[in-house]
């Protein structure tokens, strides 16, 4: 990835990270984000997601007293580990892994995935509905993260077998990430974030190092303007409520350049362009797009 583009799953993670309790984060976005600036990466000895380094809760035959101390050398080498497992996992997915470097077991969930027509997102989230036209947009693709499982998760599981969650609801969902693109391949990220009753919508935007957040008003107003200036972008969130439950709103411009990559976006809202996204972000429906999807 040139340092002049930075693909939108970069930069979802970047936001997500700080929004959701899991944190979740594959070897690829780490790695982009890592060539962005110099971010902690996934092999850090602090790791965020809690798929890396997992809890020993969930072991039946050990206790946390019993875990041996590990040297940095094989923390990475075990975090290196349950990233293979954890991508070699499908959207929903989890499995019970018996590292041999840690003498341990560990529970890897799968928490996001990327789905490019709304029935196969249907097909795994029953009561969602997602328009397939937001403004001058058709639906493109859709990635989301659903909230952590892990807790729910029996100690009893086979090692090694990979099951799959059973039910997952509109209800489940974390984080949403919607493209909507026109003719030419130019469109709109919208990512809904519902906040959780007991969590600061504010304190939870501010989350990255990797970009400058700062207030500005428009018209009445508050976003969250959060610059990349390094390459001359920024997103644009903030807080919205619908019925009594707030969400965090983040709006972006975006391209298309790479329909066959994984991470085929880009952000193009520039810099010293800000009120066109402003205006753009107010005209969206966005009681009517979050009342139809269900969230």
């Amino acid at each position: 990835m040139h340092i002049k583009r930075l693909t939108l799953l970069a930069m979802i993670i970047v936001l997500s990270t700080s929004l959701i309790s899991c944190k979740d984060a594959t070897t690829q976005n780490t790695k982009e984000i890592s060539e962005v600036k110099e971010a902690t990466t996934i092999t850090d000895e602090k790791p965020k997601g809690k798929a890396i380094i997992a809890e020993q809760r969930h072991d039946s035959n050990t206790t946390n007293d019993d875990a041996p101390i590990l040297t940095n050398a094989k923390k990475k080498k075990l975090n290196e580990e349950i990233v293979r497992i954890k991508e070699s996992l499908k959207f929903g997915q989890y499995t019970q892994y018996l590292s041999p470097t840690s003498e341990q077991k560990h529970i890897i969930t799968r928490t996001e995935g990327m789905f490019h027509d709304p029935a196969s997102l249907k097909n795994k989230i029953s009561d969602i509905n997602l328009p397939t036209q937001i403004m001058e947009g058709s639906f493109d693709s859709a990635f989301l993260f659903i909230k952590d499982f892990e807790k729910d998760i029996s100690k009893n599981i086979e090692v090694g077998k990979v099951y799959s969650l059973d039910h997952i609801k509109t209800k489940d969902i974390a984080s949403l990430h919607l493209y909507y693109l026109n003719k030419e391949g130019i469109g709109l990220q919208l990512m809904i974030h519902p906040v959780p009753p007991d969590e600061d919508g504010i304190k939870l935007l501010r989350g990255s190092e990797l970009a400058t957040l700062e207030e500005q008003r428009y018209n009445d107003q508050t976003y969250y303007v959060r610059y990349f200036e390094e390459i001359g972008v920024f997103t644009a969130s903030f807080i919205i409520s619908i019925d009594g439950i707030y969400y965090i709103i983040e709006t972006a411009e975006i391209e298309k350049v790479d329909g066959n990559s994984e991470n085929p976006y880009i952000v193009i809202s520039k810099i010293n362009e800000k009120d066109k996204l402003f205006k753009l972000t107010e005209t969206l429906p966005l009681d009517q797009i979050i009342s139809e999807i269900g969230l």
